[in-house]
């Protein structure tokens, strides 16, 4: 694997940023975000909590540029220096008619380029995957899947990492091993993801906010190097207080 990402990870600044929906039958607007200044330190895992429908994925989809064409947009969004980045959803982004190998190199082969065998090899290789390149999608579990859509961003060099939900959808253990997982393979990379779990994000997260009433408010953490175990000193007492802030 590459010993270096593109350039240093990205810094991310939201100034005075707005964000709503507009219905053009009912002639009317829902705002989603409003008046947001925060700023995402650069080689930071930020994790955003948040109930369903708080504008959370919207948030990650105007980060990366993938706003319905009926959003709308006020102030601004300001990313450092030269970035890569990708987007890792629930449903992982793998194209089921091409293998796990093809998956993860499809950059190279969508630009022209030959694909670099030893990177392609180091990093399925530390995602645990080296045994199933040749597989297709289908014959992939689900933990497979995302490890092959992390391997992809190794392989690739992003250094801007947005994640939505990815292992929601996962059992508990695998769950548990992939949020290991990505606490040491994106450790120099800037990383926002989303998740409805306190607990999963109180396990990986440098940076932790609950998106509530239009605005981000940043929320304490155990004081432990992550990945952090359940048994953490305060752990179980923040978690209890996220539960409490959620359900507001």
């Amino acid at each position: 694997m590459r010993n270096s990402v593109v350039k240093q990870a990205p810094e991310i600044q939201l100034l005075g940023f707005s964000l709503s929906y507009l219905d053009a039958k009912l002639k009317s607007e829902k705002r989603i975000i409003s008046g947001l200044n925060q700023v995402f330190a650069a080689a930071k895992f930020h994790i955003i909590l948040g109930k369903s429908g708080c504008g959370k994925s919207s948030l990650l989809n105007a980060i990366s540029g993938l706003l319905p064409q009926n959003a709308q947009i006020n102030g601004e969004i300001r990313i450092s220096g030269e970035y890569k980045s990708n987007f890792i959803m629930q449903e992982n982004n793998l194209l089921p008619w091409l293998d796990a190998k093809r998956n993860i190199t499809l950059g190279s082969n969508l630009r022209g380029k030959k694909v670099d065998e030893n990177n392609l090899l180091a990093v399925a290789k530390l995602c645990s995957i080296d045994e199933f390149l040749t597989a297709k999608p289908q014959n992939l579990s689900g933990g497979q899947k995302q490890r092959v859509a992390l391997a992809r961003c190794l392989y690739e060099d992003d250094n801007l990492i947005l994640l939505d939900e990815p292992f929601s959808a996962l059992d508990a253990i695998t769950r548990y091993q992939l949020q290991n997982l990505i606490v040491e393979l994106f450790a120099d990379k800037t990383v926002l993801m989303i998740t409805h779990d306190p607990q999963e994000a109180l396990r990986i997260a440098d940076k932790l906010y609950v998106l509530q009433n239009n605005q981000l408010k940043e929320c304490p953490l155990p004081n432990s190097k992550t990945p952090r175990d359940f048994t953490a000193d305060g752990f179980a007492e923040l978690c209890s207080q996220l539960l409490q802030e959620l359900g507001r």
